[in-house]
């Protein structure tokens, strides 16, 4: 039974919103992050950015339910080794070919890799097709990775986190079934399984339409103008 999370990149657009959630539900979140300036904002209880409804509940589950942990502390403190899940949220840049760049992603995972044995560790990051079962190669099978992409709009996050399917993939069922457990517990929205590879694509797919969606109407209004 998973009663504790870490979220690694916990205070940004994604992880943050998503601890809220969790602990709204009842769970201990673990938000875990290397940025100075939004750890000292956190810590006092204010978002680092517009997010509906978010201070209130981060202020209301501060105490009880949040802790606010510096990348560094949470690995020497346990407390990933401590959580019953791993939740990453790391951004996927770009290289100078437009190619994503995983380095953060995997490299997160070989850092963490020790303190996962026996575990959920769940990718919440854009990436390509494949990622997941690469992620599951570097933490071995004794790790249960799913893959469970993220498709809120910010600003608008906590809302969507209750009311939305949840897309939830696992590179074993036995990861996919400990994954929907887990977001079940989120709201009203349910889930929806499917496989790694579809989970992946769904993703990418996503974050085009949302490209076209803005890009369109902004380089018609440059031509316009």
């Amino acid at each position: 039974m998973i009663a504790s999370l870490a979220i690694i990149g916990g205070l940004g657009h994604v992880g943050l919103p998503l601890g809220l959630a969790f602990a709204e539900a009842g769970y201990r979140v673990a938000l875990i992050d290397s940025d100075r300036e939004k750890l000292r904002t956190v810590r006092q209880g204010k978002m680092p950015f517009l997010e509906l409804g978010a201070e209130y509940l981060l202020r209301r589950n501060l105490a009880e339910r949040l802790s606010i942990l510096d990348a560094t502390d949470a690995i020497s403190g346990g407390a990933v080794r401590e959580a019953d899940a791993t939740i990453f949220t790391l951004g996927t840049g770009l290289d100078e070919y437009g190619n994503p760049r995983l380095d953060a992603v995997l490299g997160k995972l070989g850092a963490f890799r020790e303190h996962l044995t026996g575990k959920l560790c769940i990718l919440r990051s854009t990436v390509f097709p494949g990622t997941t079962q690469r992620a599951a190669a570097i933490l071995g099978r004794q790790v249960d990775v799913a893959f469970c992409p993220e498709r809120i709009l910010q600003g608008h996050a906590i809302d969507e986190l209750q009311t939305l399917p949840h897309i939830v993939s696992g590179v074993t069922k036995g990861a996919e079934d400990r994954a929907a457990s887990l977001f079940e517990k989120l709201g009203t929205g349910g889930v929806e399984r499917g496989s790694v590879e579809a989970a992946e694509v769904a993703k990418v797919m996503l974050n085009t339409k949302r490209y076209v969606d803005f890009a369109l109407p902004n380089e018609f209004f440059r031509i316009a103008t």
